[in-house]
């Protein structure tokens, strides 16, 4: 039997954000033992931030929490994220994107509802930089 645990750090990020987060939330969801994976208890954590990509639209706060157990030491293989797919309109395949840069094996969209109702190409082509900038 496998046992994986969900962290939303959306809701635990250590300032408030978005109306969300706060150092209490993250005091009192984040036991110390949780940030290693051999204290805690679990196979796998997936980590999801879901008002930081869709509602926030900030990946940088995205990237934070893609990061987040790495730092602490797990190991990738056991790392998941899930990504907020909420229409064509969030910056979702970006998230995806650094998922996958971050050495992260799997990724689960969520709501995969909306993949199907807006015909979302999953995976996404390679994203180019928006701007080019030359050096010569």
């Amino acid at each position: 039997m496998k046992c994986e645990v969900l962290w939303p750090y959306d809701v635990n990020y250590p300032a408030p954000t978005g109306g969300l987060g706060g150092q209490l939330n993250r005091f009192i969801n984040l036991p110390v033992e949780w940030q290693q994976q051999p204290s805690s208890g679990f196979d796998t954590v997936k980590v999801e931030a879901l008002q930081f990509g869709a509602g926030m639209r900030n990946l940088n706060l995205s990237e934070q929490a893609i990061q987040l157990f790495v730092t602490f030491g797990w190991p990738q293989a056991a790392l998941r994220y899930l990504v907020p797919v909420f229409g064509s309109a969030t910056p979702w395949a970006r998230e995806l994107a650094q998922v996958w840069l971050a050495g992260i094996p799997i990724a689960n969209l969520w709501a995969f509802d909306h993949v199907c109702l807006y015909n979302l190409q999953v995976p996404e082509p390679s994203l180019d930089r928006r701007s080019v900038v030359k050096i010569r």
